[in-house]
C-alpha cells in the first residue's frame, strides 16, 4: 500500500495534504465507508441521498469534516452546515462538488459545483468557501458562489478534477466546457481570477461523464457519454486521454480510445494508484423516452474496461483494451481509495440502485489479473447509485519502484510481485526526489527497518528474499513541507525444472498410411518431469526452438506428423508454473516406420535332391533361402526393411549364412523368417 503523509509543523502553515482526506465517503443513498481501519467499514449515519454527484472530505488524520451532494453541505454531525444550503451542484450532476483546502491555512477550504438543469438547477461552475474555525468547530460556508464560468455557464458540463501543483502550496482545480479544459490555480492567495485554457480537438455535446488526472498529475482522462449527430441524435461517446502539466496546467496531446458496442458509452473512468492503468465504466445509456422501459433493468447493460498507459503510442494503448466485466447494469462512477483498490458504483437502473459496490483488488495489474469482485461491498442496505466522492488525485500517490533488467527496459514494481528464478540477479530503485530524503525498508510488516539505503540489490536470488517489501520514504521537499511517501512489491523466487534429455520416439504404422498421433502428455511428461509434481511445473512441446523459447504456437495434443514416414524433432519447455521465466527446453525425435505385410502364407521353397547336385539324394541340400524375399515383402520396398531366418520358433538359431543354408531335417525343414 502506498501512501502520502504529511507531517504538520507547528513553526510554519505547511500544505495539510495527506492520504487521510479521502478515508470517508459518503455517497448513493445514505450509503457510506470508513477506511480508517485499512480496510473499508460501512458507515449507515449519512444523510446523503444522491443520483450522482457527492463529495466528502477528512482531517489528515482521517477524521470527518463535511460532505456534500452539491447542493447542500452536512457537517461531521450529519446536520446542515451553517450557510449550507442551496449551492449550484446538483445532486443529478455526475461530480457535482470538489472539496479542496486552501493552502496556508489550516481551517478555510474551497467546494466547487457543477450544476445540472435536471431538477431546475442551474448549469455552470462555481466555488464557495469555508471556515472551519466557525460554529464551534462545526464550519459555515462564509462566501459564494463565486463563478467561474466567465459567461459560459449555460453549456458547462458536469465535469471537476483536481490535483496537487508542481509548484509549492498549489492545486489545480479542472472543469470542461465546449472545447476548453478550464484550470484554476489554487495558492497561498486563494483561488485565481484568471483560469489557464486549453483548447482541444473535441467539442462536447454531452455534459455527463467523469473527469479524473492520474495520482502522479501526468495525465487526464475524460468520458463523454455521447456525441451528437447531424440529426441531433446521441450516437457513441468518446473517451479521451491526454497529458497534464502540472507546473503550468495546460493539457495537450488528445488521445481518443474507442470502446466495443453496445457499451459505447463511457461514464466512470479511474487511473490506478501507479497511474499505469485506466479503468472506464461504460453503458449502452438506454433511453427511448418511455419511463417504465429506461427503468427496465433488462434494457441496461455496463462493461468495464482497462487499458494499459505504459507506453505513450495511441495504438499501444489502444490494442491494450481489454474487457473485465460485462453485465446488465447502468452506468456509474469509479473511485481510487485509500486502499488503493478501485470502487466501483452499481445501479440497476437511473432509479434503483444496488447495495453493494464492486471492487478491483488489483488494479495495477493486466487483463483478469486485476482481479475484480462484484458485489464485493455489503452497504448494510444502503443503495449505491451512479456516484461516489471525487478527491484531490494526488492523495492517491505513491513513490515510484523500479527495476531495469538487462535488457534495459524499466518496470514498475509498485502493488506487483516480481517473479525471479533461483540464481538471478535483481536491482531495485526508487524514483530520486528532491530535498532531504531517508529510506527505511521493512519485510514482511516487520516493526523495524532491515536496510535504510535508497536502493536494494540481490545476487544469486534464492527462497529466502520471497517476502512483501516496503519502502517508507521520508521527504522534506523544495517547500519546506515534510511528508511519508510509501510503496511495496513483492518478491517470489521459483525454481529451476529438471533438465532431463528425452528419450527418441520410434513407432511402426499398422495401416502403411505414414500419419501416426501421439498423446506426448501420456508419452513424454512423466519422463521429463522426473519425479517433480505437474501441480509446480507445466510441460510443454513445440516444432522448433524459438517458439520453445518464447512459449508461443505450444502443438496442440496429441500431435499428428504432417508428411508420411516422417522423422520429426519435436522441442520440449517445462516451466514452472507460477513463473513461466524458469524453464528449460530439449529435444527427441520421432521416427515413424513403415509396418512389415508379409503374406499369410509363404510358398515352399523346394529343390530336388538328385546326382546331379551333390554326390547322393540322402535328401539334403543347400538352399538360398534369401529367394524368398520378394515374396516375403509382399510388395514392400527391401530397403526399408532388414529380414532375418531362424530354423526355431523361438527365434534364437538365426541361419548365418541365408544364401547358402544346408537343411537339417531330411526332407524338408519350416524356416522362420523375422521381418
Amino acid at each position: 500500500m502506498r501512501k502520502l503523509i504529511t507531517i504538520l509543523s507547528f513553526l510554519c502553515v505547511l500544505q495539510n495534504f495527506a492520504q487521510g482526506e479521502a478515508n470517508v465517503w459518503y455517497f448513493g443513498e445514505n450509503a457510506g465507508l470508513d477506511f480508517n481501519s485499512g480496510t473499508p467499514v460501512v458507515l449507515n449515519d449519512g444523510l446523503i441521498n444522491t443520483r450522482e454527484g457527492c463529495s466528502s472530505f477528512s482531517d489528515s488524520n482521517g477524521n470527518l469534516l463535511f460532505y456534500s451532494d452539491g447542493t447542500t453541505v452536512w457537517t461531521k454531525n450529519h446536520t446542515i452546515m451553517s450557510g449550507g444550503s442551496g449551492l449550484k451542484g446538483d445532486p443529478s450532476s455526475t461530480q457535482s462538488a470538489m472539496i479542496i483546502p486552501k493552502p496556508n491555512s489550516t481551517t478555510e477550504f474551497y467546494i466547487f459545483t457543477v450544476g445540472s438543469a435536471v431538477n431546475g438547477g442551474d448549469y455552470g461552475f462555481d466555488y464557495y468557501t469555508i471556515d472551519m474555525n466557525t460554529n464551534g468547530g462545526l464550519g459555515s460556508v462564509i462566501a459564494g458562489p463565486i463563478d467561474l464560468s466567465e459567461g459560459r455557464f449555460t453549456d458547462w458540463t458536469e465535469k471537476v478534477a483536481a490535483i496537487k501543483g508542481d509548484e509549492c502550496q498549489t492545486f489545480w482545480v479542472i472543469s470542461y466546457v465546449g472545447s476548453d479544459f478550464y484550470a484554476y490555480k489554487i495558492s497561498t492567495a486563494g483561488v485565481a481570477s484568471a483560469p489557464v485554457i486549453s483548447t482541444v480537438s473535441y467539442t462536447a455535446t454531452d455534459r455527463r461523464g467523469y473527469l479524473k488526472i492520474a495520482p502522479d498529475g501526468k495525465k487526464l482522462a475524460i468520458a463523454h457519454m455521447s456525441n451528437v449527430n447531424n440529426l441531433g441524435q446521441k450516437i457513441t461517446g468518446s473517451l479521451l486521454l491526454y497529458d497534464f502539466n502540472d507546473a503550468t496546467g495546460v493539457i495537450t496531446n488528445q488521445k481518443n480510445l474507442p470502446l466495443t458496442s453496445p457499451t459505447d458509452r463511457p461514464y466512470g473512468v479511474e487511473f490506478s494508484s501507479n497511474s499505469e492503468k485506466l479503468y472506464v465504466h461504460a453503458s449502452n445509456d438506454y433511453y427511448n423516452g418511455i419511463y417504465s422501459e429506461w427503468n427496465n433493468p433488462s434494457n441496461h447493460l455496463s462493461t468495464l474496461y482497462q487499458f494499459n498507459l505504459s507506453s505513450n503510442l495511441t495504438a499501444d494503448i489502444i490494442a491494450s483494451r481489454k474487457i473485465i466485466d460485462s453485465q446488465n447494469l447502468f452506468r456509474g462512477g469509479l473511485q481510487l481509495g485509500p486502499d488503493q483498490k478501485i470502487y466501483r458504483a452499481l445501479s440497476k437502473t437511473y432509479d434503483i440502485g444496488i447495495p453493494f459496490l464492486g471492487v478491483i483488488q488489483n488494479p495495477e495489474n493486466e487483463g483478469s489479473a486485476c482481479n475484480y469482485q462484484h458485489l464485493a461491498i455489503d452497504l448494510a442496505g444502503n443503495n449505491a447509485t451512479q456516484g461516489l466522492p471525487p478527491f484531490i488525485a494526488s492523495i492517491f500517490s505513491q513513490i515510484e519502484i523500479s527495476n531495469i533488467d538487462t535488457n534495459g527496459t524499466t518496470k514498475i514494481l509498485n502493488d506487483q510481485i516480481s517473479n525471479l528464478c533461483v540464481g538471478d540477479n535483481f536491482n531495485v530503485t526508487p524514483e530520486s526526489l528532491t530535498g532531504i530524503t531517508t529510506y527505511n525498508w521493512y519485510l514482511n510488516n516487520a516493526s523495524t527497518p532491515f536496510s535504510n539505503e535508497k536502493n536494494l540489490s540481490f545476487t544469486s536470488a534464492t527462497s529466502a528474499i520471497d517476502g512483501l517489501y516496503s519502502l517508507v520514504v521520508t521527504q522534506t521537499d523544495v517547500c519546506g513541507n515534510t511528508s511519508t511517501l510509501e510503496g511495496e512489491f513483492s518478491i517470489k523466487v521459483s525454481d529451476y525444472p529438471p533438465n532431463v534429455q528425452p528419450v527418441n520416439l520410434q513407432q511402426c504404422d499398422d495401416d502403411n498410411d505414414g500419419f501416426l498421433n501421439f498423446d506426448l502428455n501420456t508419452l513424454k511428461n512423466a519422463e521429463l518431469l522426473n519425479g517433480e509434481s505437474n501441480t509446480e511445473f507445466e510441460v510443454l512441446y513445440y516444432i522448433n526452438q524459438a517458439d520453445a523459447d518464447a512459449n508461443t504456437n505450444a502443438i496442440s495434443n496429441p500431435y499428428t506428423n504432417s508428411t508420411p514416414f516422417s522423422t520429426d524433432t519435436i522441442f520440449t519447455r517445462i516451466h514452472h508454473i507460477e513463473n513461466s521465466n524458469c524453464y528449460e527446453t530439449n529435444s527427441f525425435t520421432i521416427q515413424i516406420f513403415e509396418t512389415p505385410n508379409p503374406p499369410s502364407t509363404i510358398t515352399i521353397l523346394e529343390k530336388c535332391d538328385d546326382l546331379s547336385i551333390g554326390t547322393d539324394t540322402d535328401g539334403f541340400i543347400i538352399f538360398d533361402v534369401t529367394e524368398k524375399e520378394t515374396e516375403i515383402l509382399n510388395g514392400q520396398l527391401a530397403s526399408n526393411f532388414t529380414i532375418t531366418y531362424f530354423t526355431d520358433a523361438a527365434y534364437t538359431t538365426q541361419i548365418s549364412n541365408a544364401t547358402a543354408f544346408p537343411n537339417s531335417i531330411s526332407g524338408g525343414q519350416t524356416i522362420y523368417v523375422r521381418i
